[in-house]
């Protein structure tokens, strides 16, 4: 069995998405069950999704130690406390996204035991110069077994156990050293899971796993809305950024790529299901 896995916060901006996730989990007949992990730092009632398990854990962001605001502190923070929480079976293959994925398909793939299957992400090279900042202040292993990976991440349960107090921990190391923080920012939680990883000897097996926006073709089984979507004359223009959901959207031109349509699709399905009504 697969477990689709999220970590957020209790925000109209990562609800709305883990909706339009949880819809499009459904109608792909996603084999497994969609968890989220939910960070909250109050006692205020947690809004709940159909069809989806739904885990309260801490809050990690701010930092307790160093106060500093990051919020991507909550992903191995809150993977921590869950598995301390329900340790499960270590054969379990967990999915890790982020709330901005939508399927389009059935992810069918299971990794060996010690080889994750990820998404391969190109600026994460280990010989670049700021991937070699990084890893000189801060791994233990020979840095050419640093994968450069993102989400999706496909992992045994007793993998992940095994590795994320390491990923939580250096997260944190990397966002209190001031070089790091200042050469990596917002992907300080990308290359701490990615150093983790290594010094446990974990081996990642890189594949596409998924589509951006831009891409030409869809023959993957999700969608990853990081980016904005745009026609080539730039006269429409959509981004989870701008997006106030569930407003209906403006309807996407032909001019677009394939994937930049089926998102819009999605959205503007999920849009009228929901009534046309705002997130609040």
């Amino acid at each position: 069995m697969i477990r689709t896995l999220i970590s957020m916060e209790d925000n109209v901006y990562q609800f709305w998405q883990a909706q339009l996730l949880a819809d499009t989990f459904h109608q792909a007949r996603q084999p497994g069950v969609l968890t989220r992990l939910v960070s909250v730092s109050n006692s205020q009632p947690v809004r709940r999704i159909d069809g989806v398990e739904t885990i309260i854990t801490r809050a990690y962001s701010p930092d307790p130690r160093s106060g500093d605001s990051y919020p991507a502190y909550n992903k191995p923070g809150s993977i921590c406390e869950w598995l301390d929480q329900d340790p499960g079976d270590d054969d379990e293959t967990v999915m890790i996204i982020d709330p901005d994925f939508v399927f389009v398909g059935q992810m069918l793939l299971e990794p060996e035991h010690g080889r994750p299957l990820s998404e391969p992400i190109s600026y994460m090279q280990w010989n670049l110069p700021d991937s070699q900042v990084v890893l000189n202040r801060h791994c233990r292993v020979a840095h050419d077994k640093v994968p450069a990976v993102g989400v999706p991440n496909l992992i045994r349960r007793g993998d992940l156990r095994t590795m994320a107090p390491r990923w939580y921990e250096l997260t944190r190391q990397l966002r209190d050293d001031s070089v790091t923080r200042a050469t990596l920012d917002w992907i300080c939680e990308m290359w701490a899971y990615s150093i983790a990883s290594a010094e446990v000897g974990l081996e990642h097996v890189c594949q596409p796993l998924g589509h951006f926006q831009h891409h030409t073709e869809l023959r993957l089984p999700l969608i990853h809305y990081c980016y904005h979507s745009q026609s080539q004359d730039k006269s429409w223009r959509w981004t989870k950024r701008e997006y106030v959901a569930w407003t209906k959207p403006a309807p996407c031109p032909l001019d677009t790529t394939i994937v930049e349509q089926r998102l819009a699709a999605l959205v503007e399905a999920a849009a009228a299901k929901h009534g046309f009504k705002r997130v609040t």
